[in-house]
């Protein structure tokens, strides 16, 4: 999957050759635009998600492509009570979340490494006066 989400965001002639044959760790830099009270920035524990259950896969077409014969791929992650949470309140635009996980074909298979990583925003109830 991440190698082919590098074909997708680089045109063939500009693909370094060792780029598509080594292991490969995403890394995701994840700011905020404004002060995030009311709706703080969530991520959730990889660990207290089931891939095959809580996970679906959905296409990502690119309108601007000229052919989307080979559309990206991201997932929804379905609601489960067991899921777990982490956020950061009152984020700022000076602040920043940075997430990194390994690609799936990769050799850390173990689940000591996120594979995969949702985020969201959630209405915060403590900041309804706000």
């Amino acid at each position: 999957s991440s190698i082919a989400c590098v074909h997708l965001h680089l045109p063939p002639t500009e693909v370094p050759s060792p780029l598509c044959s080594t292991s490969k760790m995403m890394i995701n830099l994840c700011p905020v635009s404004h002060a995030a009270v009311n709706c703080p920035f969530a991520l959730y524990d990889y660990r207290s998600v089931h891939e095959k259950i809580d996970l679906v896969p959905f296409p990502r077409i690119y309108p601007d492509r000229e052919s989307n014969s080979r559309p990206g791929e991201s997932y929804v992650l379905k609601y489960n009570p067991y899921h777990q949470w982490k956020y950061i309140r009152a984020m700022t635009p000076e602040e920043f979340v940075l997430s990194k996980w390994v690609s799936a074909l990769d050799s850390v298979q173990d689940g000591s490494v996120a594979r995969l990583i949702s985020r969201t925003a959630f209405q915060d109830p403590r900041n309804a006066e706000e």
